[in-house]
């Protein structure tokens, strides 16, 4: 997984920010024989799903830019690039379509030195889309997030 975005503060408190990232989902079963409308395959499967995120997002810190760790909480919403792939042996099912996606976070961030452009950051975040595709019901996942975010004046 990857993230990196944009952010416009409006003020000490409050910014948006335009949110881009890639997620990557892979899993392989067993040779195992599947019932497919009728007849019987015998195959190796493979299922890969890429995520490709964009996302407005609006967040509001709980403390000034003063103090020495920032609670926040966000709420990013936007659409995703959905690429999923099954792989029966050699054959393929594939699906490249893009979908709603909504993603509330909280985090903290901690500064490194009192106003400080550098700060450690630490978030958990959600991720709901409406995506169905023959295993996926639906897209949900949680994530946590460490990093460093610098702010460019």
């Amino acid at each position: 997984m990857a993230e990196a975005g944009i952010n416009y503060s409006l003020n000490d408190q409050f910014s948006l920010s335009l949110g881009f990232g890639f997620n990557d989902f892979y899993e392989k079963s067993e040779r195992m024989v599947y019932d497919d409308k009728g007849s019987d395959i015998s195959a190796v499967q493979q299922r890969t799903l890429q995520v490709l995120p964009i996302q407005a997002v609006a967040q509001y810190n709980f403390a000034k830019a003063s103090a020495r760790v920032i609670p926040y909480g966000s709420l990013g919403i936007g659409t995703a690039n959905m690429n999923y792939e099954k792989y029966w042996g050699e054959f393929v099912e594939k699906e490249n379509k893009w979908s709603f996606l909504v993603s509330p976070e909280l985090g903290i961030n901690v500064p490194f030195g009192k106003y400080s452009p550098v700060m450690f950051n630490a978030s958990v975040q959600y991720n709901y889309a409406p995506y169905n595709m023959n295993e996926i019901s639906s897209f949900n996942t949680l994530q946590g997030n460490i990093g460093i975010k610098v702010h460019l004046h």
